[in-house]
């Protein structure tokens, strides 16, 4: 599988996560086509856990039919501001 050969080699290399937006690594990797934008669509993939994508809720039925076990899209929330 293509996520567990860059998983050793993240491991190999001390590499904690790829991410990955438009191009022919999101292609390879997820099998989707993303030609770019103004927002971001990326997919994370860490060394350990689930991959997953970053991307505006809106665009949430894009990621469809991909290797990436339970991606994830989420509104991107306000944060009270701290003192």
């Amino acid at each position: 599988m293509r996520v567990e050969r860059a998983r050793r080699l993240m491991t190999d290399e001390k590499i904690d996560a790829l991410i990955l937006s438009g191009g022919t690594s999101l292609v390879y990797f997820t099998n989707i086509r993303w030609g770019g934008g103004e927002r971001l669509f990326a997919s994370v993939i860490p060394v350990k856990g689930q991959p997953f994508f970053v991307c505006p809720a809106f665009e949430e039925g894009t990621r469809a039919g991909t290797d990436c076990a339970r991606p994830i899209c989420r509104r991107r929330r306000r944060r009270a501001h701290l003192e």
